[in-house]
C-alpha cells in the first residue's frame, strides 16, 4: 500500500463525499425532490455527478493501494448471516414482480438511464461507506465502532438532502432509515466476504425506490432489519 489505512482518511472521505455530491447536484440545476421526474433530470442530477465522483474515488483508492481490503472482507461471520443478502435480493425481485405491469409503460431509455445512475450510486456509496470508511476505521477501532461510525456517516450523508431541497421531516425519516439500511449493507459485506454484493444490492434497490413503488420490498426490509439486529450481535461478538 502506498498509504496506510487510517480512521482519519475513512472519516474525511465519508464526510466530504456528501457536500461533493450536493455541490454537483446544485450545479446540475435540478432540485433534489425532482431528480427522478424524467430522463433528463436523472441524467443531469444523478448519473453525471455520480460518474464524476466514481472517477475521483477510483483514482483515490488506486493511489492509496487499498483495493484488496476494500473489495474483500476477511472478518469472520456466522454462516447464517447469508440470509440477509438473500432477503435483500428477494426484496428486489419481489419489487420488480410487483411492478411487472408498470415497467412496460416506461420508456426503455428512461429505465436504462435510471438503472445506470442507481448502480453508480450503489458503487460510490458502498465504496465510500462500506469500503474506504470500513478499511480506514479498522486500522485503529474495534469492529463494533467500525460498524457504528460507518453507518452513522452513511446516515449523515442523507442529512445533506435538506440542503438540496428536501423537506426536513422527510430528511429526518430518511436519516434514520439509512442508518438501518447501512447496518444491513455492512452485514451484507461481512456475510458475503466482498463489497461487490452490497454494491449491487444497493444499486438495484435504489432503482426500485427511484422509479417504482413496492410494498413487497418494504415488508422484506422490515424482515431484514429484524434479522440484522440479531446478526449485528452475532457478528460483532465474533469479531
Amino acid at each position: 500500500m502506498r498509504t496506510a489505512p487510517s480512521a482519519r482518511i475513512g472519516a474525511l472521505t465519508g464526510l466530504l463525499y456528501a457536500p461533493a455530491f450536493v455541490g454537483l447536484l446544485v450545479w446540475s440545476g435540478v432540485a433534489y425532490p425532482d431528480i427522478a421526474n424524467d430522463q433528463d433530470s436523472v441524467l443531469r442530477a444523478v448519473l453525471v455527478p455520480e460518474a464524476i465522483l466514481a472517477v475521483v474515488l477510483i483514482g483515490l483508492v488506486s493511489w492509496w493501494g487499498w483495493w484488496g481490503p476494500v473489495l474483500r472482507d476477511d472478518r469472520p461471520a456466522p454462516g447464517w448471516l447469508k440470509v440477509i443478502p438473500i432477503l435483500f435480493g428477494l426484496a428486489i425481485v419481489g419489487g420488480l414482480i410487483e411492478n411487472a405491469a408498470v415497467l412496460p409503460t416506461l420508456a426503455p431509455s428512461l429505465l436504462a438511464v435510471t438503472l445506470v445512475a442507481t448502480l453508480l450510486v450503489g458503487f460510490n456509496e458502498e465504496l465510500v461507506y462500506r469500503g474506504i470508511a470500513v478499511v480506514g476505521f479498522r486500522a485503529s477501532l474495534p469492529e463494533w465502532q467500525v460498524w457504528l461510525f460507518s453507518s452513522l456517516l452513511f446516515a449523515a450523508l442523507h442529512a445533506w438532502n435538506a440542503a438540496a431541497g428536501q423537506d426536513l421531516a422527510s430528511t429526518a425519516v430518511q436519516v434514520v432509515m439509512t442508518f438501518c439500511i447501512g447496518s444491513v449493507l455492512y452485514l451484507c459485506r461481512r456475510a458475503s466476504g466482498t463489497i461487490i454484493v452490497p454494491m449491487l444490492l444497493h444499486g438495484f434497490y435504489d432503482f426500485i425506490s427511484f422509479r417504482l413503488v413496492s410494498g413487497v420490498a418494504n415488508l422484506a426490509l422490515i424482515a431484514m432489519l429484524v434479522v440484522t439486529a440479531a446478526g449485528l450481535y452475532a457478528a460483532l461478538r465474533r469479531s
